[in-house]
């Protein structure tokens, strides 16, 4: 606000004798509440003050897990923040009453509790811009989509075997951009159907579906035929499945 000078930067540790890193911040659609989280998952939210006020907090919330906050997010209309947390979880933040009540939206390691090197952390949580749909990327390279109510809308797809992903929603809503190591894409669509398509698309031609005696090639050939393929119209697909042991 002052040439190119920067704000003086306001501390949100309570305690002198503690100082937590801050892991992730977001700001409000509408500019007037930064929301700070720290790597011993402390969530903050701030009112901004206006010129050289400082900001105010109001409300906080502490997880006693202490697995530190990785991602946050506002979902479009600001009423609800979502934060993404180093053991694989999703949080809802949302204020009522004059509270601000926490509930676990998002369990990325909820199939692989045993499998602990398969487990992996939030990089990114994000809200389309209808606000229907949330984005997950991890620290193994899987990228999902869910719904609102926490309910996936996609398998996860890995898209970078096994490293750390980013990944966002374009500005249209329509496609979701990644970006892994030293390079950004693949771009993907952000509808689950699109999602399905795609991935379709790439077993269209693939010898692993003509596997008679493969359950999984089965089911994802019988999948792609009910779902995608044959509402093409094309029929070619539909001559390959008749003919595949796997569909008998």
């Amino acid at each position: 606000e002052n040439g190119d000078k920067f704000r003086d930067p306001w501390p949100i540790n309570k305690s002198p004798d503690k100082r937590t890193p801050v892991t992730a911040v977001a700001v409000s659609p509408d500019g007037r509440v930064l929301v700070s989280g720290t790597d011993d998952g402390s969530i903050d939210a701030w009112r901004i003050g206006q010129g050289n006020m400082p900001p105010q907090r109001i409300w906080e919330k502490r997880d006693p897990r202490e697995s530190g906050v990785t991602s946050i997010a506002f979902a479009p209309d600001g009423r609800e923040v979502l934060a993404g947390f180093a053991d694989g979880t999703v949080h809802q933040y949302s204020e009522g009453d004059g509270k601000t009540a926490s509930d676990v939206l998002i369990t990325l390691n909820q199939t692989s509790q045993s499998a602990k090197e398969t487990r992996q952390s939030v990089v990114r949580v994000a809200v389309s811009p209808d606000g229907k749909r949330i984005l997950t990327s991890g620290s193994k390279g899987a990228v999902q989509l869910w719904n609102r109510a926490g309910e996936p809308l996609t398998e996860p797809l890995d898209i970078s075997g096994g490293d750390p992903v980013d990944a966002a929603f374009t500005s249209d809503g329509l496609s979701v951009i990644t970006s892994r190591a030293d390079l950004v894409g693949p771009l993907l669509p952000a509808s689950p159907q699109e999602w399905l398509a795609n991935a379709c698309d790439g077993l269209r031609y693939s010898a692993a579906l003509s596997d008679g005696k493969n359950p999984d090639a089965a089911a994802a050939l019988a999948t792609c035929v009910d779902r995608i393929w044959g509402r093409e119209g094309s029929g070619q697909e539909l001559v390959a499945a008749s003919d595949n042991p796997g569909l008998a």
